[in-house]
């Protein structure tokens, strides 16, 4: 109910009452006229202007309101459905804050309001609004109710073009100039919402059919292409936008080159901690305004030497000129956070370059120990069957894997388990860190290294160690080499198979159904036991 009808409905219960509602003296709320006597009446229409719609154009509703008694009237429209209006052109028809519109005796009141639906989606295929009007002055009374529907649908455009290397930096692809096939192509927009991504073919080429809208395009390319621009937006018609030229350039740190280290290997809270910068121009030709940019994360435990007044790599120096083929060496500087305690290191993680250059700029990282905190650490060895990055049935945990932990600065063992019948390993009371996991048997990581953070509080979910079937792994502290097919681990077995040491843990919880199965155990006996009862009744 609307503030105004709750209004209204108390102003006429204060005068079946005899007495005055408590606010009437409230200069915040309108004054509400009495109850009228017989004699009041109204009439409302509300019609759209075409039977048919596309998206992005605009919805217009021609509306009237009229007084047909003898008597004044304060009218109000409520709007439910899938359009949006702009309240301000209903003139205060819809507009719960006050008593509504009053009009005389035989006064019309006649508007033009345009509409979009609310949220449209590709599935959007019509839309359908109810407005209801009705008298302030009598909140029971008649309603009048009109219900707004026409199909809508979308006009399309095409956007496509050409991802390349600009060779020469001057926005044109030049004769000779390389198509780069393998470029990441995002677009989203609409209406409705509209999100689609493409990768170019061997020509560099893409093309979208979408509907006409506002969209937001993106560009990626993995192996060093950077776009000389990240992201186009743009107004799309039915003309379309064909033929577009996307440039890319190769990445600043071809030919800038950086190092960053720490000076000491060991750090405590609250210590100024320095780290040695070493920049080099590889390049023809002069680069300027070199600053960096540090702790773009903004971990707990990252120092931050590019803050403001951080000498001339920081965000507000001039930056730092290399003429071509020279390298200089810089000293930066910060406090150490109190996270790094917690997490049992320091880091630092900057990137190089001009301001004007986003992507593609010169990386270094270093990181130190913070000791003092000892933890826990939980992590769930994992096998994707199918190979398609997503935890789903084809997702299983590995039981009977030893794991080695080592210390991630020593890299010393320092904790060992073997996983579960759901792949958990658990390890506690080790000093804190983001430590090595050393698999043993025959398996390996999906990418990378993996590592397991050892925290106090630990972290409150497992950690995901992601492996796959690889070659055998023997235990790094076992002289003799196990034989073939063992290893220390379970063997990789054929898919849908649960493997050698037991139940393989595919995402469902054990324990539900198995206590699901003890109630339906329990539920049985209950009524072998009822029975019995009956029959010696």
């Amino acid at each position: 109910m609307t503030r105004a009808r709750i209004v209204a409905s108390i102003s006429a219960l204060a005068l079946l009452l005899g007495s005055a509602p408590a606010y009437a003296d409230d200069p915040t709320f309108p004054t509400v006229p009495t109850i009228p006597p017989a004699g009041s009446g109204f009439s409302f229409s509300a019609t759209l202007d075409k039977a048919a719609y596309h998206f992005g154009e605009p919805i217009k509703v021609h509306v009237e309101v009229a007084n047909t008694g003898t008597e004044p009237v304060s009218m109000a429209v409520d709007v439910d459905g899938d359009l949006s209006f702009d309240t301000a052109q209903w003139d205060g028809l819809i507009d719960g804050t006050s008593i509504g519109v009053v009009l005389a005796a035989g006064e019309r009141k006649v508007l033009d309001v345009t509409a979009d639906v609310t949220f449209p989606h590709s599935d959007t295929t019509s839309f359908t609004e109810t407005l209801d009007a009705f008298n302030n002055f009598s909140s029971d009374g008649p309603h009048k109710r009109v219900t707004l529907t026409a199909p809508i649908s979308a006009l399309t455009g095409v956007y496509s073009g050409t991802a390349y290397f600009d060779a020469n930096a001057n926005a044109t692809m030049d004769p000779g100039e390389q198509a780069l096939p393998g470029v990441t192509v995002h677009i989203v927009g609409g209406p409705p919402y509209t999100e689609e991504s493409q990768v170019t073919d061997a020509q560099g080429h893409f093309s979208f059919t979408v509907p006409i809208g506002n969209y937001t395009a993106s560009y990626r390319m993995d192996g060093g292409y950077v776009p000389i621009v990240r992201e186009d937006s743009f107004y799309l018609d039915e003309a379309g936008r064909e033929n577009q030229f996307v440039a890319f350039k190769r990445p600043l740190s071809d030919r800038l080159h950086a190092t960053m280290k720490l000076t000491k290997s060991t750090y405590k809270v609250g210590e100024v901690a320095h780290a040695t910068v070493k920049l080099t121009n590889s390049g023809n030709a002069e680069l300027t305004g070199v600053k960096a940019v540090c702790d773009r994360g903004g971990f707990q435990n990252e120092l931050n030497p590019s803050k403001p007044g951080h000498g001339p790599l920081a965000v507000d120096g001039a930056g730092v000129t290399l003429a071509a083929g020279q390298t200089r060496t810089f000293d930066v500087y910060d406090t150490v956070p109190a996270g790094a305690r917690e997490d049992g290191y320091v880091s630092v993680s900057c990137d190089f370059g001009p301001d004007a250059d986003v992507d593609g700029r010169a990386t270094a990282h270093d990181q130190a120990r913070v000791p003092g905190q000892r933890g826990s650490g939980r992590g769930q060895l994992l096998y994707d069957r199918n190979g398609d990055g997503t935890w789903d049935q084809e997702t299983e945990g590995v039981s009977g894997v030893k794991v080695v932990l080592r210390d991630q600065f020593s890299h010393k063992i320092i904790g060992r388990a073997t996983s579960d019948k759901r792949g958990f390993v658990n390890f506690a009371d080790l000093p804190s860190g983001r430590h090595e996991v050393e698999v043993v048997g025959r398996w390996q990581p999906v990418s990378g290294a993996l590592t397991l953070e050892i925290k106090n509080p630990p972290r409150i979910y497992p950690q995901p160690l992601r492996i796959k079937p690889g070659p055998n792994h023997p235990d790094p502290q076992t002289t003799t080499a196990p034989a073939p097919g063992t290893g220390g681990g379970t063997t990789p077995t054929p898919q849908g198979s649960a493997g050698a040491h037991g139940l393989a843990y595919t995402g469902v919880d054990v324990f539900p159904p198995l206590f699901g199965g003890v109630l339906l155990l329990a539920a049985g006996a209950a009524l072998v036991l009822a029975t019995r009862r009956w029959r010696t009744a």
